[in-house]
């Protein structure tokens, strides 16, 4: 950081430290703990100026206006001598100018947390490992750890340590290939001040099992589930266990790591489109219905319970019109993307433009895609509905060639927007096998996904007489929710499928039919992949269930009968 006029640095990150021409002021001359919460306070503040008000309110809340202003100037008093100690000159310096305090009336003064900002925005753009690592260690330690129970720094400090993150897992996701070793520490250093932190998990999975190390990445998985139950009582996300669910069944996780921008897919149409690992199944009408309505609409969103299908249907419907746009059709995954104001990066990345500095990042993009053709595919916005709104708006007001497919557990709620909420697959009837054809059961989407699924980690696994009756009560009890089904079908491998609908035991049935149930099935899918427990049957007449297998059961889930 270089100095100001005012020759002043400040560091705020790791401790508290304030530089004059190079010269730190000695801790010792800051005799007021509030002297030094001021200048932080608003060197954090933008435009490094803060209201009066605002600043009595947060240093002396419950303290008389008059007596908490005479604290305010004795409080920038003890301050600038702390600064005037090191050479500073007091012109300008911690100033109140009518209802306004400022830092420093010369110009803009030098501070580590907004360089570590600035750089870590420009380094997840971007993905080079020289950025990251730069970005990286710019974070010198979290914010002002010498004052944990001032308020107003809560949230700025959690944004800090999540940026932070961030940048660490695109930093081991950029080196695992190379340095597989040196990622997983990498990720240990994230996991540090959030040991819950899902997209860190996901990417030790990913190194773990692409170094062949599967068990232990299965492992990673199973005490992720346990920390997040014991932490706030929920369960990993659809990404995570979607992941769990291909490790088990074997299929290659490191693309997620490096799915590259602006490249093409297996074909050589212009955009990118993700490879699915398995066969699209079923949809047929949805398929339509999709596709008429982007006919009509420049945003459709797909809308659904999560584990309902939506990011596969999306896929399948944008490859169906791709020959539509001339500068291709992309596919932008948000799910990792925790922060609003990354939304925008996260686009231009995929795309290989320039996302432009804030607060401009959205009109860059708009700017740079006014005389573009092509569909943008958002998927899991819900975590980001007003910053997704705000891009795609912005979008189809300023790049008229533009449209987008988005997926949400819930809409948008933007302008001109269409929405399609995708069901669950049909059902078999409730009525008993053995007076249905099993070849029309056979055709069933439910149930076609279930065997074929479990035919890839059962060979030679089919429909037939013997195991109709529990298929078909496995695909009732998990509502034709197609991850539900998928997580069930893994299990084939050492369960049979009556076995499974056994181990499901009343987790549905207790919460009820119609709405409840339907918003019940993706929770079910949870209990598909839990705790380990080493494999074991039961003794005849026992008690307990049947089958308990590694990653079934989960003890506090499933009640005290499966202990």
């Amino acid at each position: 950081m270089k100095p100001t006029q005012s020759g002043l640095r400040i560091q705020l990150l790791g401790s508290f430290i304030v530089y004059v021409n190079g010269n730190a002021v000695e801790n010792s001359h800051w005799r007021l703990q509030k002297a030094k919460a001021v200048v932080a306070m608003l060197a954090l503040a933008r435009g490094q100026r803060g209201r009066r008000e605002q600043v009595l309110d947060r240093l002396w809340p419950d303290m008389e206006p008059v007596a908490a202003a005479r604290n305010l100037h004795q409080t920038l008093y003890v301050a600038r001598r702390a600064l005037a100690s090191a050479g500073a000159g007091s012109d300008g310096l911690l100033a109140i100018r009518g209802e306004v305090v400022v830092l420093d009336d010369t110009g803009p003064v030098d501070v580590d947390v907004l360089q570590f900002e600035r750089s870590a925005v420009a380094a997840l753009a971007a993905g080079v490992e020289a950025s990251l690592r730069d970005a990286a260690d710019l974070y010198t330690g979290d914010l002002l750890p010498e004052l944990p129970d001032a308020d107003w720094l809560t949230t700025r400090r959690d944004e800090l340590r999540e940026i932070h993150r961030e940048v660490l897992v695109k930093l081991a996701s950029t080196v695992a290939q190379r340095a597989p070793e040196e990622a997983l520490v990498i990720l240990t250093h994230a996991l540090e001040s959030d040991p819950v932190h899902e997209g860190a998990v996901r990417a030790q999975m990913v190194v773990l099992a692409g170094m062949g190390r599967r068990s232990e990445a299965l492992a990673r998985y199973e005490r992720l589930v346990d920390e997040l139950l014991d932490a706030f009582g929920t369960d990993p996300d659809t990404r995570t266990v979607e992941l769990f669910r291909e490790l088990l069944t074997g299929s290659p996780p490191e693309e997620r790591l490096h799915q590259p921008a602006g490249v093409t897919g297996k074909d050589d149409a212009i955009g990118y489109l993700p490879s699915p690992l398995t066969s699209f199944i079923g949809r047929e009408r949805e398929l339509v219905d999709v596709q008429r309505l982007m006919g009509h609409a420049r945003l459709l969103t797909l809308t659904g319970a999560g584990g309902s299908g939506k990011t596969r249907l999306a896929l399948e419907a944008a490859k169906t019109v791709r020959p539509e746009y001339v500068d291709g059709v992309w596919f932008v995954d948000l799910a990792a993307v925790g922060e609003s104001l990354l939304v925008a990066d996260a686009v231009a990345e995929v795309l290989g433009l320039d996302s432009g500095a804030a607060p401009s990042r959205v009109q860059a993009l708009v700017d740079q895609l006014r005389r573009r053709s092509l569909l943008l595919v958002l998927d899991n916005c819900e975590h980001l509905l007003a910053a997704c709104a705000q891009l795609v708006v912005a979008l189809l007001d300023g790049s008229p060639g533009v449209k987008v497919l988005a997926t949400s557990r819930e809409p948008l709620h933007a302008d001109g927007e269409y929405t399609y909420r995708v069901p669950s697959l049909p059902l078999p009837s409730p009525l008993r096998t053995d007076a249905l054809d099993l070849a029309v059961l056979g055709r069933l989407p439910s149930v076609r996904l279930f065997v074929e699924r479990a035919a890839q980690v059962r060979p030679g696994f089919a429909l037939d007489a013997d195991n109709a009756q529990g298929v078909t009560e496995l695909c009732r009890r998990l509502d034709g929710m197609p991850l539900a089904l998928e997580l069930a079908a893994a299990r084939t491998a050492v369960l049979e499928p009556a076995e499974i609908v056994q181990g499901l035991g009343n987790a549905l049935s207790m919460l009820g039919g119609g709405t409840q149930r339907r918003h019940a099935a993706p929770d079910a899918a949870w209990h598909l992949g839990m705790e380990p427990r080493t494999a074991h049957r039961t003794g005849a007449g026992s008690a307990a269930p049947a089958v308990c297998v590694r990653g079934w059961f989960h003890p506090r889930r499933c009640g005290s009968s499966l202990r």
